[in-house]
């Protein structure tokens, strides 16, 4: 099961709460009080670590199953690594309020720090080259039919992550916030073709904004 760390609970003026888990390799996921089953909400607080099942709520991703991860049988899952991206550069959907267009930050603030951070990190406009043009390649074959060729799409997704951004990072030729970066995004990439284009068209911004 996935494993992650509370990050935020929040209670409704009704007495109902939700909050959001800071989740390993991957975007921040909502949960709520249906989602914790038996659990009540005082057993829940900022920093615990727990694990759950991802599901499809009525907003997007929902956090379901959501348990502490000490009660899972094994010794508690380990603290997820630092993090140094901002979180206005951090998406958890690539959409807006209508879910079909693109949320504008995309374009703009957020595509513009992340190219001022990705530069402060010495990434080479050849390094973002490189990775842009096997991105393209993917999202070319993917728009050729989205319901058909969104599992081969997501594919060569992952190949794109071991082989140019994991690998890069192994060999120190890639900066780790590089992976951070794609880690932070690849759960809303590989979750439908939708998120697979926002995701790119994200990355695309960024290589615009660069200025090497």
């Amino acid at each position: 099961m996935p494993t992650g760390k509370v990050k935020t609970i929040k209670t409704r003026d009704n007495g109902s709460w939700f909050g959001f888990i800071e989740r390993e390799g991957g975007a921040d996921i909502y949960f709520d009080k249906s989602g914790a089953g038996p659990a009540a909400a005082h057993t829940f607080k900022v920093g615990d670590q727990v694990t759950f099942m991802e599901i499809s709520g009525s907003n997007g991703p929902k956090a379901d199953q959501v348990r502490p991860a000490a009660s899972s049988g094994g010794a508690p899952a380990p603290p997820p690594p630092p993090r140094s991206l901002p979180d206005d550069c951090v998406f958890q959907t690539f959409y807006g309020e209508d879910g079909r267009h693109l949320d504008k930050r995309l374009f703009f603030e957020a595509a513009q720090k992340m190219a001022a951070i990705f530069e402060r990190a010495k990434v080479t406009r050849t390094q973002y080259r490189q990775i842009y043009s096997q991105f393209l390649d993917l999202i070319i074959y993917l728009r050729a039919n989205e319901a058909d060729h969104f599992p081969a799409a997501s594919e060569r997704f992952c190949i794109l992550y071991v082989e140019r951004v994991e690998r890069g990072v192994n060999r120190k030729v890639l900066p780790p916030v590089v992976k951070e970066f794609f880690d932070r995004h690849r759960g809303q990439a590989l979750r439908d073709a939708q998120g697979l284009k926002g995701f790119f068209r994200y990355f695309t911004n960024i290589l615009c904004y660069t200025k090497q």
